[in-house]
């Protein structure tokens, strides 16, 4: 959230954070709504003004962000091979 509020995330200007959210963890609006609740999703994504420490603070982040989609996404993978294996056969 830190990332999208100071402008470091490489996504098109005017989204929301709650649009941008629901687009990574593939969940509907509402629910990012409800678990944030208190927190305001109701400013729109503007990019930091591009200078070179800007750039470099960008691409840090958007390694950051990778290495946790990457956690995000290998955490859903094994919870579908627990249900699974927990199917009877």
């Amino acid at each position: 959230m830190d990332h999208f509020s100071e402008g470091m995330v490489m996504i098109p200007e005017g989204v929301t954070l709650r649009a941008y959210l629901s687009k990574q963890l593939a969940c509907d609006r509402m629910r990012i709504t409800k678990k944030f609740r208190g927190i305001c999703f109701g400013g729109k994504y503007m990019m930091c003004t591009q200078t070179h420490e800007n750039y470099r603070r960008m691409k840090n982040a958007s390694i950051e962000l990778q290495a946790l989609e990457v956690r995000f996404k290998e955490s859903l993978e094994k919870e579908e091979e627990e249900k699974r294996s927990q199917l009877p056969p």
